[in-house]
């Protein structure tokens, strides 16, 4: 599919391990310390994953990667999956929403992702 919004990605398989997903863009952060611009963004991307996912065909789901910081982000995850729209829902992994990032030769950083996808 061509002319993706920016940081939307198409994957045809969820049952993956995070690492396998694609990293967030450095753009893209929700921020803990200040939620009700961090819900707003979040919004106007979970609008983008609903556009994209319908004009998706077969099994390609549209899934958005997003950087979080701050304290609480299980907490702050859980939450924000509350008021997403219908259609759109956090990934989760083993019970887990939020998930620590690593460089692309695998090295750890310091920060932390959650995915939403569009089902």
């Amino acid at each position: 599919m061509e002319n993706l919004p920016p940081g939307v990605h198409l994957v045809e398989r969820l049952d993956v391990f995070p690492g396998d997903l694609p990293r967030p863009d450095p753009a893209f952060v929700f921020n803990t310390s200040v939620p009700t611009a961090s819900y707003s963004r979040v919004a106007h991307w979970a609008t983008d994953l609903l556009s994209v996912r319908a004009r998706c065909e077969g099994k390609e789901r549209p899934i958005f990667p997003i950087f979080i910081v701050g304290s609480g982000q299980e907490t702050a995850v859980r939450a924000l999956a509350e008021t997403l729209p219908p259609g759109v829902e956090i990934w989760t992994f083993s019970g887990s929403q939020v998930f620590g990032d690593h460089a692309r030769d695998g090295t750890p950083t310091t920060r932390s992702a959650f995915f939403l996808i569009a089902r």
